[in-house]
């Protein structure tokens, strides 16, 4: 029986889309071949066989409180909220959706989280969007600050002052420009009255006046809270990046091993890799190359972090999300 030309229509549509996704990020796997011909595979795998067993297993334990203050951070955000939702749950649903974001190619993981509290209380998806964003921005600030911290204290690109100060005014400004509504309201209705988006003008409208609401409960003095959980969540994860390159017996301080990481996430962030592969390399050989390290122990060192953070990692996502599996449906009731 032939199939259905609509239904054709519809998965060459989805495969377009699947594509689209996927092929950028291979820029990633293009420049981790292109760092491999250049680096002594004899010397990376030396590097790699000879790290310290007991250290790294130290690095892979670490992970868990990483989960763990973060998970506490946004259930805090959602307590702000009025949303009660225990501590059980939301260190379930935010593991298992970093397991989510780790295995899809749209990082659909931020999604995965407000669509457990969605599909768990019974809310609007605009009640429960604002904590995983406001959640989200603790991470990206505090890693774009510590990375323009490290353009000047290693002084990467030459004289960085008028850079590291304007940074400075850019992380200040950014988070009010997202959840202003003076500001970004305005392009929201802008957008929605757009010729793509004009059959869902009143549901934008609503969702949006409802968005700023929940906002709004958030920012108070108490997000001082989430802050200092941001900083100890941050913390056991540079120590676990601490731990590997002791592992490797590499003398690095605790400073720039924090920088080396941010940096490698913030650049992360760019959609042309898959976990940051190749991009994180690249960060990571060019300035161990400044520290006076090598390519070798460079990549050596992003190979540990991929198995600590994402294997492992995604190991304890997989655990959690076999215990709260998800339907990432955005239709379900």
């Amino acid at each position: 029986m032939p199939e259905n030309p609509s239904i054709k229509l519809a998965k060459n549509k989805k495969f377009r889309v699947t594509t689209l996704k996927i092929l950028p990020r291979l820029i990633g796997v293009v420049i981790l071949i292109i760092l491999l011909t250049k680096v002594d595979t004899e010397q990376l795998i030396i590097a790699i066989r000879n790290i310290r067993t007991d250290l790294f297993i130290y690095a892979v334990i670490l992970v868990i409180p990483v989960y763990l203050f973060k998970s506490m951070r946004w259930n805090f955000l959602m307590h702000m909220q009025g949303i009660k939702y225990s501590y059980l749950q939301a260190l379930l649903a935010f593991t298992s959706s970093n397991f989510i974001g780790f295995i899809t190619p749209g990082r659909m993981g931020e999604m995965a989280k407000a669509i457990y509290v969605r599909n768990d209380k019974k809310l609007p998806l605009a009640s429960v969007i604002p904590s995983v964003l406001v959640d989200r921005l603790f991470d990206v600030y505090i890693l774009i600050f510590i990375t323009l911290l490290g353009f000047f204290k290693l002084s990467l690109f030459g004289d960085v002052d008028k850079l590291f100060y304007f940074g400075i005014f850019l992380i200040m400004l950014l988070p009010l420009i997202a959840i202003k509504k003076s500001w970004t309201y305005p392009l929201l209705l802008m957008i929605s009255k757009s010729r793509f988006f004009k059959k869902y003008t009143n549901k934008i409208k609503d969702f949006g006046e409802a968005f700023f609401v929940e906002i709004q409960k958030m920012l108070n003095i108490r997000i001082i809270i989430p802050l200092f959980l941001t900083i100890m969540a941050y913390f056991s994860l540079f120590f676990s990046g601490f731990m590997l390159i002791k592992a490797m017996n590499i003398d690095v301080t605790f400073s720039n091993v924090a920088i080396i990481i941010s940096i490698g996430n913030v650049l992360s962030f760019i959609p042309i890799s898959f976990s940051g592969i190749g991009t994180r390399d690249a960060a990571f050989v060019f300035i161990f190359g400044i520290l006076g390290l090598a390519s070798e122990d460079a990549i050596a060192f992003s190979v540990l972090i991929l198995i600590t953070f994402f294997v492992f990692g995604g190991l304890y996502g997989f655990i959690c999300y076999s215990v709260k599996p998800i339907s990432l449906s955005l239709n379900q009731r």
